[in-house]
């Protein structure tokens, strides 16, 4: 005779192995989905990955569910951690994370508190596993494929740019896209000839240095990147950030300003603004051919000097190697010069010493130079502790103190302020200088963005230092 009792528990047993198995599987999902959203970057509602290690359980191969598993753990956190803090090779990850000490508190604690949810989950996984059920398993991947090739026959949101996508499919495997975009490419470099470089003209400001026949162009170029610099949606706002250099337009001939289309991210502006190229990837140091039409070239072949500065190592984006090829003939990078300072909203050399140090004296032996100049400490999170005088009111504008539109308003501010400081120095005469933006700011609330920031543009602003030794024409 049967035991109802038994009967009951044995029913409650196959409810709870079920809603274990559905649960360690979906757990993970809504975990990294939440900070996905958090910070306003792509990622599945539904990591394919976590399905497949489920089913993995079905096997006897135990110990390759348990490092498929982790991996799938370390790839989704690896896919996020990408799109905030793009990295192209483990060794601009190895420099992120040797910076961690110097970041900000909060980048402190979510790197602990992932790994240690990576090692909880793989710890979940190995004890109770015995409860996974393989055939709800085997369900719910199979469901999980079914629903991956429907909108696998959609065109993927990361085709229009896979290191800053912003819209998020139903299902998808992070680590296949951690892969694809990390990886592949990177191991594909060393098998094809494929140039991922292409032409897209000079469509930004340089433009007009481009067409300007040599008589004509201005002896000392100075061409300045700011990094993260929008558009703001209210002109007075927009006005107050750039005012320090607009109250000194008295010492210019002339001043332009005004927006452009946004570019995805630095590098594709850098490519952009310099060479009238965009690129398929970012791994540009196997890359020798494609830079012959730079604009450093083209200068350099004119008589100038040309002068790269940034404040962070040149290994990031392959910068120390693709800078000469793009006709470069110097470049200083954190690890090329003896600097004295380290600001934290990316890790590096203090935009402030870059501008007060280095670029007064770039000019003063009068010859023929383009200096090219690519800011760093208005890069997100835009950190407070790079702010070394607050000059922009956010109350004023009604802009909340503790969001991050006051902290990259204050310091953008605060950078051109400290231009604004070296436009008077007899050093700087003559200089004609372009400021312009990589991307859009990169606001992880979203509503935030929309209420205060144009989507998809950036500022710019150009201008000539008037030269006390000679009249300088009017134009």
């Amino acid at each position: 005779m049967i035991n109802p009792q038994k009967k009951h528990i044995d029913y409650l047993s196959h409810i709870s192995s079920i809603l274990f198995t559905i649960g360690l599987i979906i757990i993970p999902n809504f975990l990294f989905w939440g900070i996905s959203l958090k910070f306003h970057v792509a990622r599945p509602i539904f990591n394919l990955d976590y399905f497949i290690a489920g089913a993995l359980f079905a096997t006897r191969f135990k110990p390759i569910a348990y490092l498929f598993f982790a991996a799938a753990l370390s790839f989704d956190f690896l896919a996020i951690g990408g799109l905030i803090f793009p990295f192209v090779r483990i060794q601009d990850l190895n420099y992120l994370l040797s910076m961690l000490p110097h970041a900000a508190f909060i980048w402190q604690l979510g790197t602990v508190v992932t790994l240690f949810t990576i090692i909880g989950f793989v710890y979940l996984f190995f004890k109770f596993s015995h409860k996974i059920k393989p055939v709800v398993a085997l369900a719910a991947l199979l469901l999980s494929f079914t629903v991956y090739q429907v909108y696998a026959l959609q065109p993927s949101f990361r085709e229009a740019d896979k290191f800053y996508s912003t819209s998020n499919k139903l299902i998808d495997s992070q680590g296949y896209f951690f892969i694809s975009t990390h990886l592949i490419s990177f191991i594909d470099n060393f098998y094809t000839s494929a140039d991922p470089l292409f032409q897209v003209g000079f469509k930004g400001q340089t433009h007009d240095w481009v067409k300007s026949s040599p008589k004509d162009l201005n002896q000392k170029l100075l061409l300045i990147i700011a990094e993260s610099w929008g558009v703001m949606k209210n002109s007075q706002i927009q006005k107050a950030i750039i005012s320090p250099l607009l109250n000194q337009s008295s010492q210019f001939d002339w001043l332009e300003q005004g927006t452009l289309a946004s570019r995805f991210s630095t590098v594709r502006a850098e490519l952009q603004e310099l060479c009238g190229l965009d690129t398929h990837h970012y791994n540009l140091k196997p890359l020798t051919q494609g830079f012959e039409d730079c604009l450093p070239w083209q200068l350099a072949n004119q008589g100038y000097q040309t002068v790269s500065i940034h404040g962070s190592t040149g290994l990031m984006y392959d910068r120390l190697y693709w800078y000469p090829r793009a006709g470069f003939e110097e470049s200083h990078f954190k690890e090329t010069d003896d600097w004295h300072t380290q600001c934290y909203s990316f890790p590096g050399i203090c935009d402030r010493e870059i501008i007060n140090r280095y670029l007064p004296y770039a000019f003063e032996d009068n010859k023929k130079r383009f200096v090219y100049y690519l800011t760093l400490n208005t890069h997100p999170l835009y950190d407070l502790r790079d702010l070394h005088k607050d000059i922009f009111n956010c109350a004023t504008y009604g802009i909340p103190e503790k969001s991050e539109t006051c902290r990259i308003a204050k310091l953008h501010t605060q950078f051109f302020d400290d231009l604004a400081q070296i436009v008077n120095k007899s050093t700087m005469t003559g200089v004609e200088v372009i400021i312009i933006g990589d991307h859009q700011p990169r606001i992880f609330d979203s509503k935030e963005f929309q209420k205060y920031l144009e989507d998809d543009r950036v500022s710019w602003m150009h201008f000539r230092i008037k030269d006390k030794n000679k009249d300088s024409p009017q134009i």
